[in-house]
């Protein structure tokens, strides 16, 4: 059965921009820019019409939206890929892939720093293609792997900041876009 939060939350979402062109949209091809590293021990390039990053975290500027819908491609190559978003400098809350296969989210809670939830091994494992989707609206955070409903969750902590890409190790990204959503009514 489809979780409740798909359909009450998710589905009105995702139907309000099916016509919209996102805000920010890059397949990493011939002319793509404005991505920008924050901490970068290893590199980060454009290989074959994907962003590659090793030991790398990276940012877009002016994509600090507190609401959103962010999809992308991912191949986690080695060690592990990470979607830190509404970040204030610290992180923020995590979405992680393991080229195992793993999946971690994380959540800072107030007086508890972040709080992980582990979802088991339901991505991809290395070198193959996982499909992201999340849908961060007002307190509430819809997570879609592979087409496939993930984990939602509410919280309180951060109402805005930056979406940032961290790699430890190797991975390579594909097909981004975020969607702008503060003007569509919550679910």
């Amino acid at each position: 059965p489809v979780p409740a939060w798909v359909v009450n939350f998710a589905q009105p979402i995702l139907s309000s921009i099916t016509d919209g062109y996102p805000g920010v949209k890059d397949d990493f091809g011939a002319g793509s820019f404005g991505w920008l590293k924050d901490y970068c021990k290893g590199s980060m390039k454009y290989v074959d019409e994907e962003l590659v990053l090793t030991n790398c975290r990276v940012h877009r500027s002016k994509i600090n939206w507190p609401d959103f819908v962010l999809e992308l491609d991912v191949r986690v190559q080695s060690g592990s890929w990470a979607l830190h978003f509404r970040d204030l400098g610290n992180g923020g809350h995590e979405f992680r892939l393991s080229a195992d296969g793993g999946v971690l989210i994380g959540f800072e809670r107030r007086g508890t720093g972040t709080v992980y939830s582990d979802l088991g091994r339901p991505a991809l494992s290395a070198n193959q293609v996982n499909h992201v989707l999340l849908i961060a609206k007002g307190n509430s955070f819809a997570f879609f792997l592979n087409g496939q409903p993930l984990f939602f969750m509410e919280n309180d902590v951060y109402r805005s900041g930056k979406c940032a890409f961290y790699v430890d190790g190797n991975a390579a990204m594909d097909n981004f876009k975020i969607w702008h959503i503060s003007d569509i009514p919550a679910p």
